[in-house]
């Protein structure tokens, strides 16, 4: 009977031991899931402060493209204004009557090449 107590007891202790190892594996294995969340964490943190960073440089790129669009649009009208004023400056122009004549104060001068002088404009 004692000996069975003896075994009884040595199966206890042997059991024991089992669980003393489970439970140091299973502390080593809780201790490396918190340190794959704690990865985690600061996986997402830097996720995070990465996508902020996007969202601004986005925001940065729509603004540029609302003003180039805005200074496309301004090309447009000033082009648009330039032929205008080309136009009228051509039809001006066109009414001067201009002739060709040798202007001379001197003998020496006389060989000058002819100049052009407005001698009329239409309309007036």
């Amino acid at each position: 009977a004692m000996e069975e107590e003896v075994k009884v007891v040595e199966e206890g202790v042997s059991l024991a031991r089992e669980a003393g190892d489970a439970l140091k594996r299973i502390v080593g294995h809780i201790d490396a899931i918190s340190s794959m969340i704690e990865q985690i964490a600061t996986a997402t943190e830097e996720q995070s402060t990465a996508t902020d960073q996007i969202s601004g440089d986005i925001e940065t790129v729509a603004e540029i493209t609302k003003q180039t669009a805005g200074s496309v649009e301004e090309v447009s009208r000033m082009s648009s204004e330039m032929a205008r004023l080309a136009s009228t400056l051509e039809d001006l122009v066109s009414r001067f009557r201009v002739e060709e004549k040798r202007i001379a104060t001197t003998a020496q001068e006389e060989e000058r090449e002819p100049q052009m002088m407005v001698v009329g404009v239409e309309g007036y």
